[in-house]
């Protein structure tokens, strides 16, 4: 078969056309690789994030003769191969570098010596990078001294009821010791204690406890609620429908303020009638009257916070003799 000399004429020139485009293609990627490659230490140099400043100084600091007082800070995500990171302390219209503490990384200490006279200031903290320029500033924090302070809890767990002293410096009458969120009946005792019972609450958990004052709230410690033993009297229930008898359950310390509730169901709910109760505050016992309702058998569950669980055999048999 023979080439038309017109078509083989045309051959040149589609040859060139088509090299150009291919130069072209290559030109293209070649400018989409060094565009990546230019974009890369950008994503790079991103990839670290600033960390956050957590303060660590309380609020309410104890007076002391010396007048110096120890002010904290957590660069909180910080780097841990990323040792340049650095904090200043501003307080007072002055600016302090503060020192990295060796046994916690990331948290950085002042000394500030408080001038006479004076029992409170404002501060914040700055984050430094590497060349010693200003990243970031916290927010304004307020600090105080308070002649009032906590030396500590006469024990740090106990069971519930039983009386905790606190031990320490100026308290008043009106001061209230929180066990977690919930304030308690705060007993004053003198300038140097006060008194509180362990509430009912969960067993086995540690919880903070704070001294509430018009000043504000100082962290006294954690304390945690040990079991006590639940006893009823008698160990099983057995009556005929529509029969009553009663119960008597006791715990090992006085009820403290709010009392006990006892939580009470029975496997069967047709089996017993019963009403809530509660062993009141300072008590040691309750009656609880119970009535057989539907015959059959089952158990009577009984708990209380921090207390043991109780699983009482019950039968109720029918009036109607066979």
């Amino acid at each position: 078969m023979r080439v038309p000399a017109a078509v083989i004429e045309l051959i040149p020139s589609y040859k060139t056309a088509l090299n150009g485009a291919l130069k072209q293609i290559m030109k293209s990627r070649l400018l989409m690789l060094v565009g990546l490659v230019s974009v890369l230490p950008l994503f790079v140099g991103c990839s670290h994030v600033a960390p956050r400043m957590v303060n660590l100084t309380p609020e309410l600091l104890p007076a002391n003769p010396s007048g110096i007082y120890t002010l904290s800070v957590l660069l909180d995500g910080a780097d841990d191969s990323q040792t340049s990171e650095s904090a200043n302390l501003v307080i007072g219209g002055e600016v302090f570098p503060m020192m990295p503490l060796e046994s916690k990384t990331g948290v950085f200490n002042f000394d500030y010596a408080m001038p006479a006279g004076m029992n409170r200031a404002k501060y914040y903290f700055e984050l430094l990078d590497p060349d010693g320029e200003v990243v970031s500033k916290s927010t304004v924090y307020d600090l105080r001294l308070t002649n009032r302070y906590v030396v500590e809890m006469e024990s740090n767990r106990a069971q519930t009821g039983r009386p905790i002293a606190v031990l320490g410096r100026g308290f008043r009458s009106t001061d209230i010791i929180h066990f977690g969120d919930q304030p308690l009946q705060t007993r004053f005792i003198s300038e140097n204690q006060l008194e509180f019972d362990v509430p009912s609450l969960e067993g086995g958990v540690d919880y903070n406890v704070a001294l509430s004052t018009d000043a504000g709230t100082i962290l006294v410690g954690t304390f945690r609620i040990d079991y006590s033993e639940l006893r009823s009297v008698p160990s099983r229930i057995i009556l005929l429908e529509g029969q009553t008898t009663t119960m008597v359950f006791t715990i090992d310390q006085d009820a403290p303020d709010g009392g006990v509730p006892l939580q009470m169901y029975a496997s069967e709910t047709s089996l017993l009638e019963f009403e809530p109760v509660t062993i009141e505050e300072g008590n040691r016992s309750v009656n609880v009257q119970f009535m057989g309702g539907a015959p059959g058998e089952g158990t009577l569950i009984v708990s209380a916070a921090a207390h043991n669980r109780l699983e009482i055999p019950v039968r109720v048999e029918s009036r109607m003799v066979e």
